[in-house]
């Protein structure tokens, strides 16, 4: 399996994007260039696997991020043999910001990255995009404060982050304060740039009293004296995998095969006996994985979707979410982009349910 890196910090991902909507427009439009389902057996994966519709198959698959949490699924389904078995027998993977850009322009075939970036391209692109999946179905949403907080009431009039002012994790903030008896009023909003790791140096440096932070974070945090108010994990299908309409009619049994092997993977990987073998694939493939992400492990397994499915009532949430903070068009009804059909296929080759329910996902 090769890698590939691509440029720029993740903020520039949606500047690509448009730039590659614009060139398409203007280009040769035919260049080519609710929940978890009861894990397959092992014969049924077997009998998928006897009889592959592909044949010695290169597949080209775009990241939105390089962490090993992201790509363990595409480099669990290379190491276990599932792509070879599905007859996919040069895989490619290219880490980039341009995840979107590229597929439209023919140097990724199927891509894996933020839902609400996906869609965005999708309700603008003249190039027809489809959402065949979901990678992370569930997020947690966690409240960090720093050593001096007791009890959320201690956070009235303190200082909080959420990061970039008007974003997501700032709406998901205030939501935790909410719900913990806190207005968001009472306190202070500061806009703070970088990532989470960013804002827990900030948390333990006493610069702000409490933010957003994510499982792999529970360590430092601790040792920093600080600690979690609020963890809840939540219907948020934060990721989806695309490709374009015209490389699902073209390539479909490619599309397949591509479904059936990264299946097998996630069911091996929601399997908790797998888990060290899963680690060490991971290491084994020069992915950070430290003993801080392994203390964790479970909780990034948990948030990864075992079935390509996902709970519409949460995509709609998360949808109205990014509507509201005017990251979508209010116009965009995620339905109409997405075709499961070769979900549901790929499912019911290895003895899984639908899910989500064909009936949950008609367009209106």
């Amino acid at each position: 399996m090769r890698r590939q890196f691509g440029r720029g910090p993740r903020l520039a991902a949606m500047a690509g994007v448009l730039a590659a909507l614009t060139l398409a427009a203007c280009g040769d439009s035919d260049n080519d260039s609710d929940t978890a389902s009861t894990p397959a057996s092992t014969a049924a994966a077997t009998q998928a696997a006897e009889a592959p519709a592909v044949k010695d198959a290169k597949l080209t698959i775009g990241m939105n991020s390089p962490t090993y949490s992201t790509q363990m699924v595409t480099f669990v389904a290379k190491d276990k043999g599932f792509f070879a078995e599905e007859g996919i027998t040069d895989v490619e993977v290219i880490t980039s910001d341009d995840y979107v850009a590229g597929m439209l322009g023919g140097s990724i075939d199927i891509t894996q990255g933020d839902t609400d970036t996906l869609l965005a391209a999708a309700a603008k692109s003249p190039e027809p995009i489809v959402l065949i999946a979901n990678y992370r179905y569930k997020e947690f949403q966690m409240l960090a404060v720093g050593k001096e907080i007791e009890e959320a009431a201690d956070l009235k009039g303190k200082t909080v982050t959420g990061g970039d002012r008007g974003g997501r994790n700032e709406a998901v903030v205030k939501e935790l304060l909410t719900e913990l008896g806190v207005d968001p009023k009472d306190v202070k909003f500061v806009p703070l740039g970088g990532g989470s790791d960013d804002r827990l140096q900030a948390l333990l440096a006493g610069k702000v009293d409490a933010t957003n932070l994510f499982p792999r974070h529970t360590n430092p945090l601790q040792e920093g004296g600080g600690k979690f108010l609020a963890q809840e994990l939540k219907d948020v299908p934060q990721e989806s995998v695309a490709t374009t309409a015209k490389f699902l009619e073209e390539n479909r049994p490619l599309v397949d095969a591509y479904l059936r092997a990264t299946l097998k993977a996630r069911q091996f990987i929601a399997d908790e006996a797998n888990w060290p073998e899963v680690l060490q694939i991971m290491k084994d493939n020069d992915f950070e994985v430290t003993p801080d992400f392994e203390a964790v492990f479970d909780q990034e397994v948990v948030q990864v979707s075992p079935d390509g499915g996902f709970s519409p009532a949460g995509m709609d949430d998360f949808i109205k979410v990014e509507q509201d903070l005017e990251l979508l068009p209010a116009d965009v009804e995620w339905r109409k982009h997405f075709d499961l059909d070769a979900l549901w296929q790929a499912q019911e080759a290895l003895g899984l349910e639908q899910n989500p329910k064909p009936d949950e996902v008609q367009a209106p």
